[in-house]
């Protein structure tokens, strides 16, 4: 059975002891991130040998409907422009739990899953067109490894 999107949230360490919702997402892509390849052919070999390498980190991209009143996007902002690496996790639909953070560790309740990932906000365009409304694609830049931490069996 598929499991809806609907209830995905995003949440970023943004102090030691605090995790932050980011408000009005409409979609989080690009998680994953390819492997490289390393070339091992050899004059004996019939075709191409490769060997895994490292997993390039991708981008995550997160559409939002932008309001300039809330405090959690001036502080996306703010966060943009400092150009800090933060600890951010996504926050899947199978559960209502939010992280919790104290000295600086993140906790996952066992009852939702997580994807945890470090990254910097890379882009934080504010787009304004006729007959709509304030949009963003804020772009974070994955560094090193996602970890998932699944939610429990039940």
């Amino acid at each position: 059975m598929s499991q809806l999107t609907q209830g995905t949230e995003l949440f970023y360490q943004s102090a030691p002891d605090t995790m932050t919702l980011v408000e009005e997402i409409t979609g989080v892509t690009g998680t994953g991130g390819a492997r490289s390849q390393i070339d091992v052919t050899n004059l004996s070999s019939k075709e191409m040998e490769y060997k895994p390498g490292l997993a390039q980190p991708g981008a995550v991209s997160v559409p939002m409907n932008f309001d300039h009143s809330l405090p959690s996007h001036q502080a996306l902002y703010a966060l943009w422009e400092s150009g800090a690496r933060v600890k951010w996790v996504v926050g899947l639909s199978d559960g209502v739990a939010p992280p919790t953070s104290a000295a600086g560790v993140i906790t996952f309740p066992t009852s939702r899953t997580y994807i945890e990932f470090t990254g910097f906000i890379a882009d934080f365009p504010i787009d304004a067109a006729l007959n709509s409304k304030f949009e963003s694609a804020m772009t974070v830049q994955r560094s090193g490894r996602r970890t998932p931490h699944w939610k429990a069996a039940s």
